[in-house]
C-alpha cells in the first residue's frame, strides 16, 4: 500500500503460512485505507480485508474490488459463485459477512469486478473473451447487460457513483475488442455506448 506519492511502499504481510509458497496480491482500496485481496493460507487461497494493520481472513474467495461503505465484492471459492461481504467500517472487530450473489439465468458461472458506494457491483457471466455478457447487481438481482448487437461477448470492469459501467466487448462487423459503456437508468433500460 502506498499512503502517497511521497511514501515508500508498505507491506501489508500474509494471511499466514501458504504451501508451497507465501502469496499475497491486493486489488482494490477505499478512501478510507481499507485494502482487500488474495492470500496464501495453508494449500488454499483466501480473500483478505486489511485495514488499521490487520490482515482479516475473508474465508476461502477472492475479494477484488472495496467501497467506502463497506461492501467488498468477490468470489466464494467454496461455491464458485459470486459473493459480497458486508462489515461496519466503523467497528474494528466487526468480522464481515459474506452473502452469495445469484447467477444469470443461462450461465453456470459468474465473477464481480467492482462495486460502487450504492452497493451496486459489476463483473461478468460466462467465460471472459468466450461468451460473456456483462453483469449488473443491483438489490440482490443479477441483471444481464448483454452484448453489443451482433457481438459476442462483453465484460464489465468498472462502475462510478452514477451508475455508469465501463468495460469490453466486440461490436458488429470487426471482431476487435471494444471499450464499452452501460448507463443503467432507475427504470431499467440498459443503452450501451461503443467508446471507440
Amino acid at each position: 500500500l502506498w499512503l502517497n506519492k511521497d511514501t515508500e511502499a508498505m507491506d501489508l504481510g500474509f494471511l499466514g503460512q501458504g504451501i508451497p509458497l507465501n502469496y499475497s496480491e491486493a486489488y482494490g482500496v477505499n478512501d478510507l485505507s481499507h485494502v482487500v485481496g488474495n492470500s496464501a493460507f495453508g494449500t488454499a487461497i483466501d480473500g483478505f480485508l486489511w485495514r488499521n494493520g490487520q490482515m482479516t481472513d475473508l474465508g476461502p474467495g477472492q475479494a477484488k474490488a472495496i467501497n467506502n461503505t463497506g461492501l467488498i465484492a468477490g468470489l466464494d471459492n467454496l461455491t464458485n459463485k459470486p459473493a459480497i461481504w458486508k462489515y461496519d467500517i466503523g467497528n474494528p472487530n466487526d468480522r464481515p459477512k459474506i452473502r452469495q450473489l445469484p447467477i444469470p439465468a443461462g450461465f453456470f458461472s459468474a465473477t464481480t469486478t467492482a462495486v460502487n458506494d450504492s452497493g451496486d457491483v459489476v463483473g461478468y457471466a460466462g467465460s471472459p473473451s468466450v461468451d460473456a455478457h456483462a453483469v449488473l447487481w443491483r438489490n440482490g438481482q443479477a441483471i444481464d447487460l448483454g452484448v453489443w448487437p451482433g457481438g459476442h461477448y462483453s465484460v464489465a470492469n468498472g462502475i462510478n457513483d452514477l451508475g455508469q459501467i465501463v468495460g469490453t466487448g466486440t461490436v458488429a462487423g470487426d471482431n476487435l475488442d471494444h471499450a464499452l459503456m452501460w448507463t443503467v437508468d432507475q427504470g431499467g433500460g440498459i443503452p450501451c455506448g461503443d467508446l471507440v
